[in-house]
């Protein structure tokens, strides 16, 4: 607010509505005496996602570990962008973040942000660790000192096999013949049984 024609200066700002989006602002400043001036503000947002966005795991066994690769991207096509965060939505469903060759474990925070160049990308590798029976999921953040979004979802699913062999109770047999049954063997687990031997 302020009073036309009487007062020198007005404070005044523009605020981003949705800060990952670009904007644009067009602002005509007009005095009493009929000047006027024009100036246009452009906001580039930070345009980094993740390629795929969504990583499903499938089923594993019990003990398993599985390894996937997984692009940070800069879909600017003018400018670079600097990724400070870099993490995981939980602490607690089995998923970690490592360097492509998958190696090396990758910190949460860069002490030097790590620069990607216009469409350029970073590849990371998402390692998942079955340790139990269960079913997980995760979020992968990344973000800059302004900005922090979740872009990538992985998921998983881990069972175990178990076996369930049925009874046979063979009819009365005179001494000297034989008797022939049969039993069924079955998985009424999750994931594949396998059987090496038997007794």
């Amino acid at each position: 607010d302020f009073m036309p024609c009487e007062v020198q200066t007005v404070p005044w700002n523009l605020e981003v509505i949705d800060n990952s989006e670009d904007a644009l602002a067009v602002v005509t400043f007009a005095d009493c005496n009929g000047n006027d001036t024009t100036i246009v503000i452009e906001y580039e947002a930070v345009k980094l996602s993740t390629y795929p966005k969504i990583i499903d795991y499938g089923l594993n066994d019990v003990g398993q570990q599985k390894d996937k690769m997984i692009y940070i991207v800069n879909q600017s096509e003018t400018k670079a962008s600097e990724v400070n965060f870099l993490k995981l939505r939980e602490t607690n469903q089995n998923f970690s973040l490592w360097d492509s060759s998958g190696t090396i474990p990758l910190p949460s925070e860069f002490n030097t942000p790590l620069v990607i160049q216009p469409l350029d990308s970073f590849p990371l590798i998402v390692r998942f660790d079955a340790t139990i029976e269960g079913e997980f999921w995760d979020s992968i953040g990344i973000g800059d000192t302004c900005n922090f979004w979740f872009k990538g979802y992985v998921s998983a699913l881990v069972g175990t096999p178990i076996i369930e062999v049925s009874d046979w109770k063979f009819p009365p047999t005179m001494i000297g013949s034989s008797a022939f049954g049969q039993f069924d063997i079955k998985n009424i687990g999750t994931v594949t049984l396998e059987i090496y031997d038997y007794f």
